[in-house]
């Protein structure tokens, strides 16, 4: 389970109106000391420092959650979670629903791939943590281009999102919160385009291998509307500020065939979007994002040498390789201001302003019942309400999932709910569909004629199993009735 009331193990969320001014000061100290790490130190202390800065400026908002990002506000989010949770503990071939085949391959597969529960839920909140410092680290191993990968690194880390590319959720870091299959598609995508290249050479063949891997994206989960032309073309320029020049002269000069495919991959997926494709535009922006920042390393370099020249001529304290001295002037002029050190992601995306609250607790017990007391293999009624509840926190599928899943025989699914809420026999749904108890709440199933959870005692198909005083209540399905005894 998650820790009681916070999200990885505080007793309760990290109020932000309390702790931001702090933390707005920490990242501007901690862009000073990258900077001076970049000026003095060697690669491996420049990157560490790096991680921090970016470490912090991430994790301190994943420590103002009170939820997994989007659970229980953001349908998506939530399906996600339902289908991770019942296949990680309840097994089977089935999805969420009963009987129903899984909604998602990605999410079943890893629901299946015996790693705890509880990390598996929280892994669409923590990419954005994982995921930029992970493509750092492919660049400094396995880039060709020896000399520029560190610097491209650090450009990764620091400017991988931009204020006007993070805008509706496409920047690469805000972004991967809501496009966690295309997130987790990145990495491998970023590995294969890089070994390929490195593979292949600096030639045109080279990059169209290379650009093969970067094609994944078009096949990737469709987005239900596609982009307007205009806003791919906003985004792909404007939005991209210094690094599209920067990109572009160093595409002109010199360029290795991993950085083209990138480039040239992340554009034909914009194209297809702008187009009308319903094509998710965050992984082409995130590749063409990366393949920008690589080739602007190159003049980043050049320019940061001769700034590093003049400096150490201007004072005698700057001591080191004029390239290092020039790029730590860079970071502490730019890094205060940039995205990192002033994303509020509370403000700008409503998703994750509502995953500031906590889980109740009071359902939390409940869902800690049905995963203690009931069989894995259970099959629950639940109401729209708390349907998502019963699967994402007691791991059990479900005869119905209204506002997640709309599977081709609700009609029959939902007679089989009216039949066993009303006490008559539900043969044969309720074996189709193994049904084997009910959750209530109060307000539930009203359409249905309940007025309180406790009508449901006098029912003679029903056995009360879990109550509390908030008025949950688990009932076990023990036996049927002939549907003329009324």
């Amino acid at each position: 389970m998650l820790a009681p009331g916070g999200l990885i193990g505080l007793p309760e969320p990290l109020d932000p109106v309390g702790h931001l001014a702090w933390a707005r000061y920490l990242l501007v100290s901690m862009s000073v000391l990258w900077a001076a790490s970049v000026a003095r130190t060697r690669r491996s202390g420049a990157l560490l420092a790096g991680l921090a800065f970016f470490g912090t400026a991430v994790g301190f908002w994943l420590l103002t959650f009170g939820r997994p990002y989007g659970l229980f506000v953001d349908p998506d989010a939530t399906r996600r979670a339902a289908e991770v949770a019942v296949v990680a503990t309840a097994g089977g071939p089935e999805g969420v629903l009963a009987a129903g085949p899984a909604a998602s391959w990605t999410w079943a597969l890893a629901g299946r791939s015996g790693l705890p529960r509880p990390f598996l839920l929280l892994v669409p909140t923590l990419l954005p943590l994982l995921l930029v410092p992970a493509v750092s680290v492919l660049l400094l191993t396995l880039w060709t281009d020896r000399t520029r990968a560190p610097v491209a690194a650090l450009l990764w880390l620091a400017f991988s999102t931009g204020d006007l590319d993070a805008l509706e959720g496409g920047g690469v870091v805000n972004g991967a919160w809501s496009h966690p299959e295309q997130a987790l598609l990145f990495l491998p995508v970023v590995a294969a385009a890089l070994l390929v290249g490195r593979w292949a050479g600096n030639t045109r063949a080279g990059a169209v291998l290379a650009g093969l891997p970067v094609a994944a994206f078009l096949a990737a989960p469709a987005a239900e509307t596609a982009m307007l032309p205009a806003e791919v073309v906003l985004r792909l320029t404007v939005a991209q500020g210094l690094w599209l020049p920067l990109g572009v002269v160093g595409l002109v000069r010199s360029c290795d065939a991993a950085t083209r495919a990138l480039v040239m991959g992340g554009l034909l997926a914009a194209v297809v979007s702008a187009a009308g494709a319903p094509l998710e535009f965050w992984g082409g922006h995130a590749s063409f994002r990366l393949g920008l920042l690589l080739a602007a390393s190159g003049p980043v370099l050049e320019a940061a040498a001769r700034a590093g020249e003049w400096l150490s001529r201007a004072s005698a304290r700057l001591a080191g390789p004029s390239s290092q001295v020039g790029l730590a002037a860079v970071l502490v002029a730019v890094l205060p201001g940039s995205f990192l050190a002033w994303w509020d992601p509370l403000r700008g995306d409503p998703v994750a302003a509502a995953s500031v609250d906590p889980l109740s607790p009071v359902v939390r017990r409940a869902a800690d019942w049905i995963r203690r007391e009931t069989p894995p293999e259970s099959v629950f009624v639940a109401s729209s309400e708390y349907a998502a509840h019963v699967a994402v926190l007691g791991g059990r599928r479900l005869l119905r999932a209204p506002g997640l899943l709309a599977p081709s025989d609700d009609t029959a699914r939902r007679r089989a709910e009216r039949l066993v809420l009303s006490g008559r026999d539900a043969e044969p749904l309720g074996s189709r569909y193994r049904l084997t108890h009910v959750f209530v709440a109060p307000g539930d199933f009203r359409d249905r004629g309940i007025a309180r959870p406790e009508d449901l005692d006098s029912n003679p198909c029903l056995r009360l199993r879990y109550a509390d005083e908030e008025g949950l209540r688990v009932y076990e399905i023990v036996r049927r009735v002939p549907s003329w005894v009324e």
